[in-house]
């Protein structure tokens, strides 16, 4: 399963009120001081307005809100304001690991101020921590595609047709055979040679025939003999 994390940050995990001071050194030698505090923490800078006239136990009514990132504390930095330029009348710090660390999670209190390590009066904070929402870690399972869907090519089965027998054989009509006709006989042609007269048989050898053969050849011998005797007439 795919997750995605994500880190919600509360943006103002971190309520900071100056509420007073009670200031031991004074930078005006006539009239009272216009006191106002910038709070710091990491790169950011938060000022409060100025309480003019306010000398020693100036108040303010200020409320930041700011997100701890890496710092391990908290500066209040006191000034009176002048037309010319600002006087520096101390700073103090607050540590906020006793914030972070599983303790109170909110400091109402006094913190010293002190101007080149000499004591310069006191700031009354108030500073309440919340703690970031915790990772947030979101399961989203991961995306599968639909299962490619292949319809199996059907089967198909022949079934083969019912045996049918071959049909009896039926003999065909009987014909009567065709009648010969001789051709026509036609007339020789004119101009034709005379018939040749046919050779005389030759002598047959009777070593080899039987006897029926022989009394052929007889019957013939004696034709021939007739034969002569009537050319002769």
């Amino acid at each position: 399963a795919a997750s995605d994390g994500y880190k919600r940050q509360n943006p103002s995990n971190i309520h900071n009120k100056p509420h007073s001071a009670k200031l031991t050194r004074d930078t005006e030698f006539f009239g009272k001081m216009d006191p106002y505090v910038k709070v710091i923490c990491g790169d950011r800078i938060f000022q409060t307005k100025t309480d003019n006239s306010a000398g020693k136990n100036p108040h303010w009514h200020s409320v930041f809100q700011m997100h701890k990132n890496y710092e391990d504390h908290i500066t209040f930095s006191v000034f009176d304001e002048d037309v010319s330029s600002d006087d520096y009348i101390g700073q103090g710090q607050l540590d906020l690991k006793s914030l972070t660390s599983g303790g109170p999670n909110m400091f109402v209190g006094d913190i010293p101020l002190y101007y080149k390590s000499k004591h310069a009066g006191t700031i009354m904070v108030e500073v309440t921590f919340q703690p970031d929402v915790q990772m947030v870690t979101v399961s989203q399972p991961a995306y599968q595609p639909a299962p490619y869907y292949q319809q199996p090519a059907p089967v198909y089965q022949q079934v083969p047709p019912p045996y049918q027998p071959a049909p009896a054989y039926q003999p065909g009509p009987a014909y009567p055979p065709p009648s010969y006709q001789p051709g026509p006989t036609y007339p020789p042609a004119p101009g034709s040679y005379p018939q040749q007269p046919q050779p005389y048989p030759q002598p047959v050898s009777y070593t080899h025939l039987t006897l029926p053969t022989k009394a052929q050849v007889q019957i013939s011998v004696v034709a021939v003999s007739l034969t002569k005797k009537k050319q002769k007439k």
